[in-house]
């Protein structure tokens, strides 16, 4: 997957773009994501919130960062549009957006009111976890195996993965 960033980010937000993009190539081995000036499927726009409409049609105005992706025939995720908001954020409201919108653009789009310590955890008061939690990276790296195959459902991964399941 290959990243375009437009918009006002600053030189923190870059950072924390090639940080999230190493740590992921390093938990996925099945494709490479990598920062360009062209020819991108992702587009990540740093802009104001009240700006998101420009970028995704339809997004849910209040947010502090939006994703949407594109598929094609049987699930294939060929084009995602990310806007992190701009206005009235800090660093570390940014840096959080930054790895939980492209992350969940890769696939994994919904946020989980279970485990306080993920990344895609969601309260009623924001959440700003800056790190992949051992159970994302897992997530993370089962979605993109090799014999986890495109329109799975929950019982065909399973059976892939019922070997590695450990009980707690």
């Amino acid at each position: 997957m290959r990243i375009k960033i437009g918009g006002n980010p600053t030189q923190e937000d870059l950072e924390t773009v090639d940080e999230v993009v190493s740590e992921l190539n390093d938990i996925i081995s099945t494709i490479e994501l990598s920062v360009v000036e062209e020819n991108e499927n992702i587009n990540m726009y740093f802009v104001p919130q009240g700006d998101f409409r420009e970028y995704i049609s339809g997004a849910v105005l209040g947010n502090w960062a939006y994703f949407r992706y594109y598929t094609k025939d049987r699930w294939e995720i060929d084009k995602a549009i990310i806007t992190i908001g701009t206005f009235g954020s800090n660093q570390e409201d940014r840096d959080h957006h930054i790895r939980e919108e492209l992350t969940q653009a890769l696939g994994m789009g919904k946020d989980s009111p279970k485990y306080k310590d993920s990344i895609f955890y969601e309260s009623e008061g924001q959440s700003l976890n800056l790190d992949y939690s051992p159970l994302d990276k897992k997530v993370i790296e089962i979605l993109y195996r090799k014999d986890i195959a495109l329109g799975m459902d929950e019982e065909e991964v399973l059976k892939v993965i019922s070997d590695r399941i450990v009980e707690e």
